[in-house]
């Protein structure tokens, strides 16, 4: 690349922890540096395990503590009013006052519909900005925006491009905006060279294990309905008692409150583990049996992914981005009508071995066809040279 300007692009991310939408900016900042097509500054609101890996790989890090300009109550008044003024008038205090160091920034890269200061900046430095669009709000979330829907549309309306993770979040938040740089792109998660090729499973080589363990992953709250998997697995756990359910991530202290006074009323002790937030991804799959995948409202499903790499079959709600990633029966298991269905279909995986092993066939030969780290990056390159182009 030597003689070859590298695009300069301004990455700013809503929070520090490492769950979906921080990995998959990280699988796509290792995208573009893979290809020494770019430089990247990382912008975040505190240190965290997000900076930890851009230490990590020399990636440059600019921190300005900014507010996300979201809140996940419904209560109005002049007090919520008026700290969310002045949240605002804080982030453009920021955004003045730091301009200079985005100065030679080719294009400002949002990697979440929660916060509003890459907008700002790319305002008043006049910088093309692309909006990538990660979540619903509040069917996944709960939140709701400081000053209403409409100023989020009116920012979102101001973008040079915008992405969407999945059609389901194209049609529920993007299609209608008069941007005309709109797309679809599925996040990446592996490099093609670390998909292992000899690891298909078929009979001779996989049996059914002698403890099934099901696991539900990612941040516990009620949008992702951790208390779904909980009341299907009593159901399971019922007729067969060599079953197992983790749940690992962390979350909301009073919903996993909930979760632990249903295992406890229903004396499930022995067969459910909080793990906690785990780091090594491997070998959570490499310990489970079957994913369960409960939140109504996922806006893409990258654990239902990791799954589908790692030869683990998933059962997932048949709505939004996770009927957009697993076929009924083929590549994986859906389901519509609550947790006696969820119940009967980890049933169908605990009896139905030959099942089993086809669905993590069919998903696994998927993965290089859509879901790699190269195929994610070049996509969102691809719309970064329109966006300079179109800039000129």
């Amino acid at each position: 690349m030597t003689g070859i300007k590298k695009m300069k692009l301004v990455f700013f991310t809503h929070y520090t922890e490492l769950y979906g939408a921080n990995k998959s900016l990280i699988n796509l900042i290792e995208g573009l540096i893979k290809e020494q097509k770019t430089d990247v500054v990382l912008v975040v609101p505190a240190l965290g395990k997000i900076t930890d890996f851009a230490k990590l790989n020399n990636i440059s890090c600019l921190l300005l503590p900014f507010y996300n300009e979201i809140q996940y109550n419904t209560r109005k008044g002049i007090t919520s009013f008026f700290k969310n003024t002045l949240k605002f008038f804080y982030n453009w205090y920021l955004v003045l006052k730091h301009s200079r160091k985005l100065d030679g920034a080719d294009i400002i890269h949002s990697n979440s519909s929660a916060t509003f200061i890459g907008a700002y900046f790319a305002q008043w430095k006049k910088i093309p900005h692309v909006w990538h669009i990660r979540e619903y709000g509040w069917e996944d979330y709960k939140f709701t925006y400081n000053f209403g829907y409409g100023y989020f549309q009116h920012w979102l309306n101001k973008s040079t491009a915008i992405i969407g993770i999945s059609n389901s979040i194209y049609a529920a938040r993007i299609s209608t905006s008069p941007v005309k740089l709109k797309a679809v792109i599925y996040n990446g998660v592996i490099f093609s060279k670390d998909i292992p090729v000899n690891e298909l499973p078929n009979k001779t080589t996989e049996a059914p294990p002698p403890k099934m363990i099901f696991a539900i992953i990612g941040l516990i709250c009620e949008g992702k309905n951790q208390m779904e998997a909980l009341r299907a697995f009593q159901l399971v756990h019922l007729t067969n008692k060599k079953t197992e359910l983790w749940i690992i991530g962390d979350g909301e202290a009073k919903y996993i409150k909930s979760l632990k006074e249903f295992i406890n009323k229903n004396h499930l002790q022995d067969y459910i583990k909080f793990t906690g937030y785990l780091d090594n991804i491997k070998s959570i799959y490499d310990s489970i049996h079957c994913l369960v995948m409960c939140s109504a409202n996922e806006a893409f499903g990258r654990v239902t992914v990791e799954a589908m790499v790692n030869n683990v079959p998933v059962i997932g709600y048949n709505n939004a981005g996770t009927s957009e990633i697993i076929r009924d029966n083929d590549n994986g298991l859906l389901y519509s009508n609550g947790y006696t269905e969820l119940s009967e279909k980890m049933k169908l995986l605990l009896k139905d071995n030959d099942l089993s092993l086809k669905i993590k066939h069919n998903a696994r030969t998927e993965v290089p066809e859509k879901y790699t780290i190269e195929k994610y990056s070049a996509g969102i390159y691809n719309i970064y040279m329109e966006v300079l182009f179109s800039s000129h």
